[in-house]
């Protein structure tokens, strides 16, 4: 029987290898990054092969499988330790809903509902589009404050905010960028400029790296703080992501947790929906909250803010 098994495991160990290292080679092929969203499931892997091989009684291949777990914790270790520290700031406090609102199924109410229950200062939705229209109307009362695109194929965006907005604007996506939108606010006597954008997709490397390349440079020409919430379609283990953190200066504070896909019988297995901000500006909570029909759980973050001048 241990025999038998080892003819599975070695394989599969080999695979584990290969596509390991395959996702180092992102800085040099894009498309590679899409093997490290997965750095985890790689880790939780090694250490199960590591289980089996170990009661294999292989020697070999045991010492084979813990060098494996040692190369995936190395790998998946730096997005812990880059993650910011969050506490009070003394300054105001701000929840923040990011929520991809794609496929919802016309489950508007359940959108609703769960407003009513975070009842959070800034809204973001993605991927909405005129259908979603009276519930957003709805919401009016609520978030008297409104900046959006849903009427145009390739930005289909909308910032809902019970704060006043300062030159709002969106933007479409182009052939050199990702759609957007961007908003000045100020609470507690401090401003900051928020921002809501949707990367491409992970399966298109390329792709997504320019859409990165474009909002860091986006980004830079902005001044003051930053809060800066969106569908990155990349993980804490993304390469481009920290590679985007690094030339921004925006810290992230979320490393666990998870907002795709939420489609039955799968359950949510990647962060690939991000909440950045600059250097002052504290995360105090960050969480994914319940299904509301689309195939992105919505993530909910609390913010503390540098004290008003």
């Amino acid at each position: 029987m241990r025999g038998v098994l080892i003819w599975f495991l070695a394989p599969a160990m080999g695979g584990l290898y290969l596509f390991t290292l395959a996702g180092m080679l992102a800085p040099y092929a894009p498309s590679f990054d899409l093997i490290n969203h997965f750095r985890l499931h790689m880790l939780e892997a090694s250490i199960g092969l590591l289980v089996l091989i170990a009661w294999a009684r292989a020697r070999i291949l045991t010492w084979l499988a813990a060098a494996l777990i040692v190369l995936n914790g190395a790998l998946a270790a730096p997005a812990f330790l880059n993650a910011a520290s969050g506490e009070e700031t003394g300054g105001a406090s701000l929840k923040i809903v990011l929520a991809n609102i794609q496929g919802h199924g016309g489950r508007d109410a359940d959108i609703a509902d769960f407003l009513a229950r975070e009842d959070p200062d800034l809204v973001i939705m993605l991927e909405a589009d005129p259908v979603a229209e009276p519930m957003l109307t709805s919401l009016g009362e609520r978030y008297p404050h409104r900046i959006g695109c849903i009427d145009n194929h390739h930005c289909r965006m909308v910032l809902l905010s019970k704060l006043e907005l300062k030159e709002p604007r969106a933007a479409a996506r182009t052939e050199n960028g990702p759609p957007y939108i961007a908003a000045g606010m100020a609470a507690g006597g401090q401003s900051f400029t928020f921002v809501g954008v949707h990367l491409a997709r992970p399966f298109d490397g390329p792709r997504n790296r320019q859409d990165m390349d474009a909002l860091t440079g986006l980004l830079k020409r902005m001044s003051g703080p930053l809060v800066v919430a969106g569908d990155f379609n990349a993980t804490p283990w993304s390469w481009r992501l920290y590679r985007m953190q690094a030339a921004s200066g925006l810290e992230r504070h979320r490393t666990l947790g998870a907002t795709w896909p939420n489609i039955k019988p799968l359950f949510a297995q990647l962060l690939i929906d991000q909440v950045l901000v600059s250097p002052g500006i504290s995360v105090l909570d960050a969480y994914s909250g319940p299904g509301i029909g689309s195939d992105h759980l919505p993530s909910v973050t609390r913010i503390a803010l540098p004290p008003g001048h």
